[in-house]
């Protein structure tokens, strides 16, 4: 599943994600976030990196 995640990255250009997806996905199990709440930080993440 880690080789699909980063290869989807590197596909579609995110590099925000490709690089934090670990570690915020621990940070998400440690808070039992669900899905929808996940994947809204890692989008928001990458908007805001792009931004900066």
């Amino acid at each position: 599943m880690d080789t699909a995640i980063d290869e989807a990255c590197r596909a579609l250009h995110l590099p925000t994600i490709r690089r934090r997806v670990q570690e915020m996905a621990a940070d998400a199990m440690r808070q039992r976030s669900n899905y929808k709440d996940f994947l809204a930080d890692l989008l928001e993440a990458e908007c805001a990196e792009r931004s900066a």
